[in-house]
């Protein structure tokens, strides 16, 4: 990076309006985290070229966003679309903000713009993570499997039958068996949970969104009571994480305590 950013310098002393000088200026002061120097960097490109594409737009969305200025990169984000309608980056930027700020109405909107985004481009990472987070929360598996328990009065020993049901549970759809007196196959959107993450995971070489697809992937394991997956994904999440990604960690925590490894859990 630090080699990039003097061949940028070189060039911006030689034409200091050079447009992809200047972004390749804010793309290396966006992963530094020095936000208003990447955002002053994509002004200038934007004043040298009003006409500049949506991604310049997108990258000033997402300074206003590490700046704290959610109403510029909500219009940032707006913007980038009216520019290119199929800019997933745009479209999850929005999404997010409308899942953050706006309650169960912006939950609802925001899911919309993720399926969206999903459609336009079902491998990108930043549309399966949060659509990953959204299926997992969806769901309470214990809550449905002692309401099917009920429904079916599978209480009864005497009740015999084998059928397929597909029902609605808390507005989802579900599919379920009974064979003998056992529910089976119950299909939630933990196979989603799973499915998005691990393609996420694979999608990219960013270390954080690989440290959150495994930790999506391991609660998803983990509330299913598969003990060895779910602790293999917790453990390469630690591997992949910052210090400050502590989910990972107490997740993982879990796990020792599961196998009664009290050395590890104290770690």
């Amino acid at each position: 990076m630090d080699q990039a950013d003097a061949q940028f310098n070189f060039v911006l002393n030689q034409s200091p309006n050079n447009i992809p000088a200047l972004l390749g200026k804010a793309c290396i002061s966006f992963n530094k985290k020095d936000y208003r120097a990447a955002l002053a960097y994509y002004k200038k490109a934007l004043r040298t070229n009003p006409n500049c594409p949506a991604a310049v737009r997108l990258g000033m969305g997402h300074c206003f966003l590490k700046l704290n200025k959610q109403e510029k990169a909500y219009l940032a984000f707006q913007r980038a679309l009216e520019l290119e309608p199929t800019c997933v980056g745009a479209i999850i930027g929005l999404a997010i903000l409308e899942i953050n700020n706006n309650g169960a109405e912006g939950i609802r909107k925001g899911v919309q713009l993720l399926s969206k985004a999903y459609t336009i481009d079902s491998s990108n990472p930043m549309t399966l993570k949060p659509l990953a987070n959204h299926f997992f929360f969806t769901k309470d598996p214990l809550a449905i499997r002692n309401s099917l328990r009920s429904l079916i009065g599978l209480s009864n020993p005497q009740a015999d039958r084998s059928q397929s049901l597909r029902f609605i549970f808390n507005d989802h759809d579900y599919e379920m068996s009974i064979v003998n007196n056992s529910v089976t196959g119950l299909h939630t959107d933990f196979t989603k949970v799973q499915h998005l993450a691990l393609h996420a995971f694979h999608g990219t070489e960013n270390e954080t969104i690989q440290a959150e697809s495994c930790y999506q992937l391991a609660r998803a394991l983990h509330v299913q009571e598969d003990y060895d997956q779910a602790f293999q994904y917790y453990y390469q999440s630690t591997q992949f994480a910052s210090p400050t990604f502590v989910l990972a960690h107490f997740g993982l925590g879990q796990m020792y305590i599961h196998r009664r490894d009290t050395e590890n859990v104290s770690q």
